[in-house]
């Protein structure tokens, strides 16, 4: 999933990132391989700067790299790739102040 996702670059939101599905390009290697036919050539120059780094952090097992990068509501996309190194804490309440 994280290799689909375009949110944790610079300048992008959700409806961009459909633009660039709904252009052909599904994932980094895609991008990388290929234009964006919306974007300027320097544009997609950064963009593809930007997947380099995202491929770096994503083999060095740095999921803070995308955490800090993604909204706080599509966290979810980190997991899949970092789910042998996720914990979890189960906190139980008992829903009394």
């Amino acid at each position: 999933m994280l290799k689909n996702t375009f949110i944790h670059m610079p300048g992008l939101g959700m409806k961009t990132e459909q633009r660039i599905w709904s252009s052909g390009i599904h994932s980094w290697d895609d991008l990388l391989r290929g234009a964006l036919t919306h974007f300027s050539q320097k544009r997609t120059d950064i963009l593809k700067r930007v997947i380099e780094e995202s491929l770096e952090h994503l083999s060095s097992n740095n999921p803070n790299y995308f955490g800090d990068r993604l909204p706080s509501n599509q966290s979810w996309r980190i997991f899949p790739e970092f789910r042998e190194s996720t914990a979890y804490l189960d906190i139980e309440t008992t829903g009394l102040v």
